[in-house]
């Protein structure tokens, strides 16, 4: 066979693999990224999170969380994005199991439900307080982010304070009083902390009128 007949018959070399994922398949991870995030957060605190630890808890490439989360500031943003969006549904279930006239016990666990999100043990208040406060300090962007928010937290307060019978309580006032419950429990390693701070929740109600 001459070197022209062979030529023909040979296959022409494939086209190289292109080395980016397609999108589709890039797209598929980030919920699990997300979540893998998320529950570092919480449960080994914010320092924890990086490209790297997620990637290994989410069994991903490191590449594909910085293609969705180009810094950490971006990935933990998205993090504590989630969790204040879950506070916000929480905190609308239990407007919906307000009436007026509750006494201010029970209107305190409402409130306290409401601020902290959906997980009121003692082990779920203290992660969520520590991954507020280590947010808090971590980075400006992150700050602004829940400094921003302040207004939509206070404001559900509020609405269940109203719907409870106990509108002319001062919602920022009610805050920092479970806040600072919720911080001498921890610190005290009292149990029950949702019981702990709606009983100083309480104290605060029962210098306001109800109406």
């Amino acid at each position: 066979m001459n070197n022209s007949a062979a030529k023909s018959t040979r296959k022409a070399p494939s086209k190289p693999r292109s080395k980016s994922a397609p999108a589709h398949a890039r797209g598929e991870g980030r919920d699990a990224i997300l979540k893998a995030a998320y529950e570092l957060m919480l449960q080994d605190r914010v320092s924890s999170v990086s490209h790297r630890s997620v990637a290994a808890r989410a069994g991903v490439a490191v590449g594909l969380i910085r293609y969705h989360f180009s810094t950490r500031t971006t990935l933990l943003l998205a993090c504590i994005t989630h969790l204040m969006e879950e506070r916000h549904e929480v905190a609308l279930e239990a407007l919906s199991r307000c009436r007026p006239g509750l006494d201010p016990i029970e209107t305190g666990r409402l409130a306290v439900t409401a601020y902290t999100g959906p997980d009121i043990s003692d082990s779920g208040l203290t992660s969520t307080l520590a991954a507020l406060l280590d947010t808090a300090r971590e980075d400006r962007v992150l700050s602004e982010f829940l400094i921003a928010e302040r207004p939509t937290v206070e404001g559900d307060l509020m609405a269940v304070l109203e719907a409870c019978g106990w509108g002319e309580a001062d919602p920022t006032l009610v805050l920092h009083v479970i806040d600072g419950a919720l911080v001498a429990g921890i610190v005290d390693k009292q149990p029950g902390l949702l019981d702990v701070a709606a009983r100083s929740c309480a104290a605060v109600l029962s210098l306001s009128k109800p109406h």
